[in-house]
């Protein structure tokens, strides 16, 4: 099976566990926020923390058939237990293309300059444990996009002048 096919194939069932998951992570987000007086518009960051937060808590109440939530509960990463394959979810970055920057982050730095997926070959029982991709969503009046990704440079926060 050639590579695409097989991202594609591991994809399946996070495709069908979105169109639940997220309109309730985010009733659940957006409830929470207003509990605690921080508007979703004022508070951005909060809202998408929160919100991949909970979006956690809905995975692992419902689990998504072939996939694995990691351990570390302060971001919202995914495992195929069958590929290796790893998916992080972020909100879309605002300012220069849709994959927020590496940052100074040692782990997200290494994985936005993997080799090229398509560059390396299909092997072993997990063949695709070094690859990661990263599903970018957004949200506006309550319809969500995603869209996936392999970074391919550690990108650069708008105005700083180091990638």
């Amino acid at each position: 099976m050639e590579k695409l096919e097989l991202i594609r194939q591991n994809l399946i069932p996070i495709n069908d566990a979105l169109p639940t998951l997220l309109p309730q992570a985010r009733l659940r987000s957006l409830s929470a926020m207003n509990t605690l007086g921080t508007p979703r518009i004022e508070y951005p960051k909060l809202y998408a923390d929160n919100f991949n937060a909970t979006l956690r808590a809905e995975i692992a109440d419902e689990p998504i058939d072939g996939w694995k939530l990691t351990k570390s509960t302060s971001c919202l990463h995914l495992r195929n237990i069958s590929s290796g394959l790893k998916l992080r979810f972020l909100k879309k970055f605002k300012f220069e293309g849709s994959v927020p920057p590496a940052g100074t982050n040692l782990r997200r730095r290494e994985a936005w300059v993997q080799p090229a997926m398509f560059d390396q070959e299909l092997s072993g029982k997990k063949p695709l444990s070094n690859s990661e991709i990263v599903l970018v969503w957004t949200e506006a009046n309550g319809i969500f996009h995603c869209s996936a990704y392999q970074p391919t440079g550690t990108g650069r926060f708008h105005g700083s002048s180091d990638g």
